[in-house]
């Protein structure tokens, strides 16, 4: 059985092992990766090792050299086949297999380091012929990230002495409820907001209105690169 091969000339784009870093439990993630098998046929993928069922195998496709078509002197690689899921997928000999393998981390995974193999062979329970890795992390801990929601203040702008209100949303990963403020950084000398309190569900989402209000004196124009966070009273962080 042969393995990834890392030294492509020209490289092949994608890395030898599918690699997800720091997924948040919840989730769902894909990544991409690929290698040269040197077989030549119908082929299709399994997932190998993979005692908690998280890992998935979302699409597979070919790619051979050819001339630069920009009418350089090297060669690139171009896609010649694309098949859904598993496959089945026609290979040859000199061409080239990329894998796109989707991560489903469940809330219920107690690992925070997973292993298994995207393996090809003739059949779905044939011998296997080619193997490619896969590595996962996953982030036990969790985060909470501001999501901005359509609102007049984004879409429309905002005007000097005008309070308009932003829309967010919260969602959270984390495995326990947290309470905090949400509102604009202070000392902001063109916008200005209260400190909003807030309380975020684990694994849920919140939609928080905020008002802000434009400075008298300042240009009228659009809320950009204006910095927001939410502080969590429990001392975990902010975000």
């Amino acid at each position: 059985m042969s393995s990834p091969i890392s030294n492509f000339d020209p490289p092949l784009g994608v890395p030898p092992v599918v690699t997800f870093v720091e997924v948040p439990l919840g989730s769902f993630a894909s990544s991409v990766g690929g290698g040269l098998p040197h077989l030549n046929g119908s082929v299709v993928a399994r997932i190998d090792g993979d005692s908690n069922g998280v890992f998935s195998v979302l699409g597979l496709e070919t790619q051979a050299l050819v001339h630069d078509p920009d009418g350089g002197s090297g060669r690139t690689w171009e896609t010649v086949l694309l098949a859904d899921g598993a496959g089945p997928i026609q290979i040859g000999r000199a061409q080239a297999l990329l894998l796109t393998v989707g991560f489903a981390a469940r809330l219920s995974l107690t690992q925070r380091d997973l292993t298994a193999n995207v393996v090809l062979g003739t059949s779905s329970t044939g011998p296997a012929l080619f193997q490619i890795p896969i590595h996962a992390t996953v982030d036990s801990v969790g985060s909470v990230q501001i999501v901005t929601e359509a609102c007049p203040l984004l879409d429309n702008g905002i005007s000097p002495g005008q309070t308009e209100n932003l829309q967010v949303l919260l969602k959270s990963t984390l495995q326990h409820d947290v309470t905090g403020t949400f509102g604009l950084f202070p000392n902001n000398a063109a916008f200005s907001s209260p400190q909003v309190s807030i309380s975020v569900p684990a694994r849920s989402s919140v939609s928080v209105s905020l008002p802000v209000t434009c400075a008298v004196g300042t240009a009228a124009g659009f809320v950009l690169n204006v910095p927001f966070k939410f502080l969590c009273n429990d001392k975990r962080g902010q975000f």
